[in-house]
């Protein structure tokens, strides 16, 4: 029997199987549960174990029958004479297991011995010389799993040295470092009644008059920017979807700006762009170009291009120019931001697309450029 075929990962499959709703996540949270010492008894292990997977797994009064079921069939009758085979390495590399687990596994003790359960930190599988012995595992299941729970957390630390794998992290900017940059793209003007002080001229006026009988005041600066932004979604989009929602989230939050509009297209805009990701509130597309400001507006584009799948097509790039040429009848700073790296964009629609506008890479440098782009600083740079 291999890692993924211990009791734990027996009653998960046959709980999908007999209907249960769980994916990937609710599997892993009752392996982080048992790492965090819930589910273990010294006394009535499979009585704790029982209860941790019916508090995470169980939603109703019939998934309570069907998990009694499941569980006394694969936890409560498990096999006592079952091994654990481990996974064979890849040759020419050591084992994972092998580095972190240099000691053997302890035999078992019978319950005459010592009363008190495993301690799932300090258990650990070795893999012997060869990858067909196997290692003997106790008649207690709970045991297994903690092997399972083991097996987890090496992975985990694998991902993150220094503690617990963080979900964001993979990412390639942070959300500090695009509020950072979103709050560059700033084109302030004095707007308003005069209520801000202008510390020079009153010094001034002092220095001329002697003594100060009416402060000089002018109007505050308002960053007048209207940034319109585009994310491209589903389809190959959906690996960064949630890329698309931090430029989102740090842009209409905490940018800075003076207005922003948010719309969502798949591919390329047609006729319409969507008010929300599942596109099913809309407005048409020469609407909103006739909207934007032809001063003080910017836009931007969030898409692959066609570079995540690598292909090339003559349809996708002829609607996208008709697309841009809109857009650029009406305002001067336009930049494409492409979640792939500028390395991947060679011979696919992407490549043809960034000799029609300025494209950048979505990282800090790439974002950085973007927003020299759409500051004026560079009318036409090409990636």
């Amino acid at each position: 029997m291999k890692v993924n075929d211990l009791p734990l990962r027996n009653l998960f499959e046959k709980l999908r199987g007999a209907g249960f709703v769980l994916g990937v996540d609710d599997y892993d949270l009752v392996l982080r549960a048992l790492m965090g010492g819930f589910g273990v008894s010294a006394t009535e292990p499979k009585v704790a174990l029982k209860q941790l997977c019916q508090t995470l797994w169980v939603k109703s009064t019939r998934d309570q029958q069907m998990f009694e079921r499941c569980f006394e069939a694969c936890i409560a009758d498990t096999n006592p004479d079952f091994k654990v085979i481990p996974e064979p390495p890849v040759v020419g590399e050591t084992s994972e297991v092998e580095e972190r687990s240099p000691s053997p596994l302890p035999p078992p003790s019978t319950p005459s011995e010592s009363p008190e359960s495993p301690d799932l930190e300090s258990l650990e599988l070795t893999p012997s010389k060869s990858s067909e012995t196997l290692l003997e595992s106790p008649a207690d299941p709970t045991l297994a799993i903690a092997n399972e729970v083991q097996v987890a957390k090496t992975k985990e630390q694998e991902l993150e040295p220094g503690g617990s794998f963080r979900f964001g992290d993979y990412l390639p900017v942070s959300e500090r470092e695009m509020k950072q940059t979103w709050r560059v793209l700033r084109r302030p003007l004095r707007e308003g009644p005069a209520t801000e002080l202008d510390v020079g001229k009153t010094v001034q006026r002092i220095a001329q008059e002697g003594f100060l009988l009416h402060p000089v005041l002018v109007a505050p600066r308002v960053n007048r920017v209207e940034l319109t932004l585009l994310l491209d979604v589903d389809g190959s989009m959906v690996a960064f979807h949630r890329l698309g929602e931090r430029l989102r989230l740090t842009a209409m939050r905490g940018g800075r700006l003076g207005r922003s509009h948010l719309y969502y297209f798949h591919n390329c805009p047609l006729d319409f762009l969507y008010c929300d990701r599942t596109r099913t509130d809309y407005e048409r597309l020469d609407r909103v170009v006739a909207g934007l400001s032809p001063r003080h507006g910017a836009v931007v584009i969030f898409s692959d291009g066609g570079a995540a799948r690598g292909g090339y097509s003559e349809e996708r790039l002829r609607m996208t120019e008709q697309f841009l040429g809109q857009l650029r009848s009406r305002v001067r700073y336009l930049v494409w931001v492409n979640p792939m790296p500028p390395q991947r964009w060679g011979g696919t629609t992407a490549g043809a697309i960034a000799l029609r506008v300025p494209m950048v890479g979505c990282d800090r440098a790439g974002l950085q450029r973007a927003m020299k782009i759409l500051r004026g600083r560079f009318m036409m740079e090409l990636a």
